[in-house]
């Protein structure tokens, strides 16, 4: 039995989920992709980037920088990312984050 998607982790994160789903939706397949999926080698393109881009700004309030999908095309590594400027905008809105400074 051949269980290679779930090796590395038990079971996806909550952003890998609903990343999922966005990739599924944008690229148009019928089954949501696994998290080492390529997001290039399941058809995106360009336009279906730009796409995903405002999407997940939609859906995560986070505007990663151009490009970040050209580094990091996997629903793994992306939804790091993704997960990664989630952490760093929380932490940046938490009260008494610039009271420290003052």
């Amino acid at each position: 039995m051949n269980n290679t998607s779930m090796d590395k982790s038990n079971s996806p994160t909550e952003v890998e989920q609903t990343m999922a789903t966005l990739w599924s939706e944008v690229l148009q397949i019928p089954e949501q992709p696994k998290v080492d999926d390529d997001f290039f080698a399941l058809g995106g393109d360009s336009m279906s980037m730009v796409t995903l881009e405002c999407r997940i700004y939609e859906e995560f309030s986070v505007e990663l920088p151009a490009g970040t999908l050209l580094s990091a095309p996997t629903l793994r590594e992306l939804s790091a990312k993704v997960d990664a400027e989630r952490r760093r905008m929380d932490a940046a809105s938490e009260p008494n984050a610039d009271a420290s400074n003052s």
